[in-house]
């Protein structure tokens, strides 16, 4: 396994942990509860955006950073 597979293996492991997250957010009906954190790095993520992505789990930078990392991999490994 090289560098790349490794990578794009950890993506793949945080997509799935946000989803199996969000599926028990839904589960729950605590989907009005989202997080103010990122998944990503743990910064809270900034109010203004939360306003106009409401339930948005990264930041801009770690979403930024996932839209590279979907443009190098051709795989959505989702923001």
């Amino acid at each position: 396994m090289d560098l790349a597979d490794m990578a794009d293996k950890q993506i793949e492991d945080r997509l799935m942990m946000a989803l199996a997250h969000q599926s028990k957010l839904n589960a729950s009906g605590a989907t009005a509860g989202y997080s103010t954190t990122c998944d990503e790095c743990g910064e809270p993520i900034p109010t203004e955006r939360l306003k106009i992505l409401p339930g948005c789990a990264t930041c801009v930078d770690c979403a930024n950073l996932l839209e590279q990392a979907n443009r190098i991999w051709g795989k959505d490994v989702g923001t």
